[in-house]
């Protein structure tokens, strides 16, 4: 397969499977694939596969995430705690680069969070854009803030309108990334900002959180790291003006997501790219990552099989990307009367596993003392626990995730 960067030919990295909820749209395989002449990181798609992203954002993504039952999760432009602490992170990293004046435009701005945010400091000149109809009405239920419904591939705007464009945690997303960001260079301002967030790929390793958990997150296409955006912005003659590391809390401290955050003015002079070997680093980040994951799933697999023998009734709390991974790569599913789990309810009147349904965390209220409850939802170990007990839960609890 070539590489959606440069084009060039590419090899195989790893290939993992998932599960995922009965009909799911989202492809189910993880085949990493590294570029043989750029570096890059991405998976591969087949056009099936391709097809069935957007569907999956519409249809299962954005109905799970303005369901939640929490108001704490950094989700896509929400106002949830952790997300305004990101926010607050991006904005002190372009606080010294931009002014209340601009004219400003969030590129996939998920439900309009960030646009929010910005209005609350005083730019008032913001506008936000996506693609799903969902949020863009709950971004403009909410307020302040003019919202779009439109794609990044073909933005409803004129040339040369904003003086600051923001993609942040989109990137990693986009089937086209060469596409997305030649549009934003169509709209931008001759001398304007372009500000790029993405998951730093190169740190995977360094906050693992759960068995190839990055990777699981398959609505992340690319896997990207500072030296590979500057490498792909370079073609647009956008100029490197600021970069950082910020480190942000997803759904609790136990699962840290290390942000690079990149940004670029836009210029007529061509930009040198940096010399190729700056992205070898990330192929070595991601080969030691690969090789680590594999091993903790080696033991999880080891963890499961003891079960399957033992007969044990099995619990599953937590049914996400963790649980998707265990099921597909261990004898999970053959684990005696298993019981699925999940306080989200969308999960439990819409969506089911293998047929099966997903329960409520009263279910434990008649479980046996021989019983196990695995705690999938590993952000969440700490609540669920304390939970399982208030509920009256007697068996034996396990936890999967570090320490």
């Amino acid at each position: 397969m070539n590489c959606p960067i440069c084009a060039g030919a590419s090899v195989e990295m790893t290939h993992l499977k998932c599960a995922d909820f009965d009909g799911s749209p989202l492809y189910q395989d993880i085949r990493l694939r590294t570029c043989n002449e750029c570096h890059h990181v991405f998976n591969e798609l087949t056009t099936e596969e391709k097809l069935g992203i957007g569907e999956y954002y519409e249809k299962e993504s954005s109905l799970i995430n303005m369901s939640g039952t929490t108001f704490h999760g950094d989700l896509p432009g929400s106002d949830n705690t952790l997300s305004i602490q990101r926010y607050e992170q991006v904005y002190k990293f372009l606080s010294n680069h931009i002014s209340r004046e601009m004219r400003i435009l969030d590129v996939g701005c998920g439900m309009g969070g960030f646009v929010r945010f910005l209005h609350s400091n005083g730019y008032t000149n913001t506008e936000g854009v996506d693609f799903l109809e969902s949020y863009i009405r709950f971004a403009q239920n909410e307020g302040p803030g003019t919202f779009h419904t439109a794609s990044a591939y073909s933005l409803p705007f004129e040339d040369s309108t904003y003086d600051l464009i923001i993609l942040d945690h989109v990137l990693e997303h986009v089937l086209n990334p060469v596409q997305v960001m030649s549009e934003l260079k169509r709209v931008s301002r001759r001398g304007g900002l372009v500000y790029i967030g993405v998951p730093a790929a190169s740190q995977y390793g360094d906050y693992p959180f759960f068995d190839f958990f990055w990777l699981c997150l398959r609505e992340h296409i690319h896997h990207f790291d500072a030296a590979a955006i500057s490498f792909l912005t370079a073609s647009f003659n956008l100029a490197p003006v600021d970069q950082a590391i910020i480190y942000s809390q997803m759904m609790s401290g136990a699962m840290i997501l290390p942000n690079s955050l990149s940004l670029f003015r836009n210029q007529l002079e061509k930009v040198q790219r940096d010399s190729i070997s700056a992205s070898q680093n990330l192929i070595s980040k991601m080969e030691d990552y690969i090789e680590t994951e594999a091993m903790y799933l080696e033991k999880h697999k080891r963890v499961i099989s003891s079960l399957v023998d033992k007969k044990v009734p099995t619990y599953v709390w937590g049914i996400g990307k963790e649980l998707f991974c265990l099921y597909a790569n261990t004898e999970l599913k053959y684990c005696t009367n298993l019981t699925l789990i999940d306080k989200n309810q969308v999960k439990q009147t819409s969506m089911k596993l293998d047929g099966q349904s997903i329960l409520g965390n009263s279910i434990l209220e008649s479980a046996s003392k021989d019983s196990v409850l695995i705690v999938a939802a590993v952000a969440h170990e700490d609540s669920i626990i304390k939970e399982a007990g208030q509920i009256g839960y007697k068996g034996n609890i396990i936890t999967l995730g570090r320490t």
